[in-house]
């Protein structure tokens, strides 16, 4: 079974939360049980897990670019959800061409790199 998590930038600008996400809010269980610390944060910084991590072992989120190297060349990749399909795509290069991730195939970013995302790194998508 696949966690499923979100992240989003607190509305205070102290960093990323990962929990639950219930409308403005991140939730995150603490230690104690039935207790949870709720953290306002930006709407549109909120992302899903995609279920997998790059190859470091770091959490894939929506809004996350990549970073591959497919033969000699190094490739960036932007990971978002696509309502049209529901489910995650990616848009490699930021060209105009993107293709979808079909059925959960997204092993390929088991060899990824997250760089960085959207909203910390906007010029990685320029």
């Amino acid at each position: 079974m696949r966690d499923i998590l979100f992240r989003g930038k607190t509305v205070d600008n102290s960093g990323w939360v990962e929990g639950e996400y219930m409308g403005i809010e991140i939730h995150i269980k603490t230690s104690y049980p039935c207790e949870w610390w709720g953290y306002e944060v930006i709407p549109e910084s909120v992302g899903q897990f995609i279920g997998l991590p790059d190859k470091n072992g770091v959490k894939i989120f929506d809004g996350d670019v990549l970073e591959n190297e497919d033969g000699d060349e190094v490739c960036h990749t932007l990971i978002f959800w696509d309502d049209t399909i529901c489910g995650f795509s990616d848009k490699r290069d930021f060209d105009g061409d993107s293709f979808t991730i079909h059925n959960g195939d997204m092993l390929w970013v088991l060899d990824c790199e997250v760089i960085g995302n959207i909203f910390d790194s906007p010029d990685l998508i320029k």
